[in-house]
């Protein structure tokens, strides 16, 4: 009989076989990234945080006092207008970090309310209307409570002045 070609059967690899280093390299390649990532993560929270100025101080330190308000009484007042006898009533709030200056304040209130009513009897109606305008009073308001502080020795930290309340009629 006449003999059959040889049929060779294919060989059958296994699965992994002579691939445990390049699956060695896939794993090591992970733990690099993911180093690097963390790193990178690590050194912009750090520079976010202030850096080496903050480093190594509390907490307690590197966060600011909470904000501290004190309302003023309402301060009411003529102003000058071209045409009528005009008035101005407010109520302000002196805003600071420092207990201190609250304190001061309360202590000197007679004088900053007197310095206040002359500044605000002499504005004028029209420069007061407009936004720029009471963003101006605002902050020569500011500029008067400090300077009462300043020539009492007090300390004077005011962050800010807020009005409460405006009205002009």
């Amino acid at each position: 009989m006449a003999k059959k070609p040889e049929v060779k059967e294919p060989q059958k690899e296994v699965v992994g076989a002579g691939k445990t280093g390049g699956m060695l390299k896939w794993i090591l390649l992970f733990v690099f990234l993911s180093l690097v990532i963390a790193a990178i993560s690590g050194g912009a929270v750090f520079y976010l945080m202030g850096g080496m100025a903050n480093f190594g101080k509390n907490v307690s330190e590197v966060a600011p006092k909470p904000m501290i308000y004190y309302s003023l009484e309402p301060l009411t007042a003529n102003i000058t207008s071209k045409y009528q006898v005009r008035f101005l009533r407010t109520n302000i709030a002196v805003a600071s970090r420092d207990e201190k200056v609250i304190v001061a304040i309360e202590k000197h209130l007679p004088v900053i309310r007197n310095n206040l009513l002359a500044h605000l009897a002499e504005q004028d109606f029209d420069q007061v209307n407009s936004p720029a305008g009471k963003e101006q009073l605002r902050e020569e308001l500011q500029e008067i409570v400090a300077s009462v502080l300043v020539r009492a020795g007090e300390p004077a930290a005011i962050e800010k002045i807020l009005f409460n309340d405006l009205v002009m009629q």
